[in-house]
């Protein structure tokens, strides 16, 4: 046999595989499941990037005997029993919108779905692919802006699986896409249908999720991604400065993390006279125990017990057509 006969594709041939990353959640509602699931997030020296060794006895000495029971609480609030979490059920109906879309124009198009700390695990979606002769990968995480504790980890297990192969795929990354036009057409029109349904608050809140200034300072791009978001949605908007305000969330342990923080502006701001505000949070595309639970749940909660009077949580893009029609333009143009 000719050396040339053997897993030889012509540009005819070609198979693309998409593959969409995202976080991860627990498989159920247990606590064991929870446990597992912090157990492999936390341990991800991208997320955490403390000494190993110290943070390997603080995780198992402290965090996860006691924060298991506690998320638990907070994910029965969210997570119908006996169903996916929200996350994942989110991310299928998603994967399987956009895979209808892609259909419509493409036949060599294969969309999946992985989790970094979760199944279906990044390895093995990529060896699925290989099962199915695919032999370009375009890898998309599922966050706009680039962050090493995000993005970075995604990257992480893309590129640890492709080390072991015999055999690797061509592969295009989306690092990130926090000012690519279709998402920030489809985020600001998001919310003005949103507003056209329920009307407009006084202030509009974009809270990203948090990370720590150490990993600014260290040269993660990540805050500098969602002011850029903020201020093309600001502009796209036409929203003055005193209109809309950029905060940052889901702040954990001792270190100093990006400001301001969204749960205190939750009791900072009807103290400033702020009496209804709306909230969405661009750094996740679909709805999780982030949004769910800490803002539309809790925040909410904050917001009014410190005085305030109207708080409306606009949803994730979730599987809307805006997203589906910017994912679609962001994978073409690594066709």
């Amino acid at each position: 046999m000719a050396l040339n006969d053997h897993n030889s594709i012509t540009q005819s041939d070609r198979k693309y595989g998409v593959l969409l990353i995202n976080i991860g959640a627990p498989e159920d509602l247990s606590q064991h499941s929870i446990r597992s699931y912090l157990n492999l997030f936390l341990s991800d020296k991208r997320v955490i990037e403390i000494n190993p060794i110290l943070w390997k006895m603080v995780l198992n000495a402290f965090i996860l005997p006691t924060r298991p029971k506690k998320s638990l609480a907070k994910y029965e609030l969210i997570w119908k029993k006996n169903e996916l979490s929200p996350l994942i059920k989110n991310s299928i109906e998603l994967v399987n919108k956009l895979q209808k879309s892609l259909n419509q124009e493409f036949d060599n198009i294969m969309v999946h779905m992985a989790m970094n700390y979760s199944k279906p695990f990044v390895n093995d979606v990529i060896k699925e692919f290989q099962q199915q002769n695919i032999s370009n990968i375009i890898i998309l995480p599922l966050f706009p802006q680039y962050s090493a504790t995000t993005v970075g980890a995604s990257l992480d297990k893309v590129w640890q699986t492709l080390l072991r192969l015999r055999f690797q795929p061509e592969v295009a990354s989306i690092n990130y896409f926090h000012q690519h036009p279709s998402y920030i057409k489809a985020l600001t029109q998001h919310i003005k249908n949103y507003w056209q349904q329920h009307g407009r608050s006084e202030l509009l809140l974009l809270s990203y999720h948090g990370i720590p200034t150490q990993y600014v300072k260290k040269g993660d791009p990540y805050s500098q991604h969602c002011l850029e978001t903020t201020q093309s949605a600001q502009q796209e908007l036409g929203l003055d400065d005193n209109q809309i305000t950029m905060c940052f969330q889901s702040r954990f342990g001792k270190l100093k993390w990006l400001q301001p923080n969204t749960q205190d502006l939750f009791k900072i701001l009807p103290k400033k006279g702020v009496s209804s505000i709306d909230v969405i949070s661009p750094s996740f595309v679909v709805d999780c125990l982030e949004t769910l639970e800490e803002l539309d749940i809790s925040g909410r909660q904050q917001f009014i017990q410190a005085g305030g009077k109207v708080f409306n949580y606009i949803p994730c893009l979730n599987d809307n057509v805006l997203l589906i029609e910017t994912l679609k333009n962001i994978i073409q143009s690594k066709l």
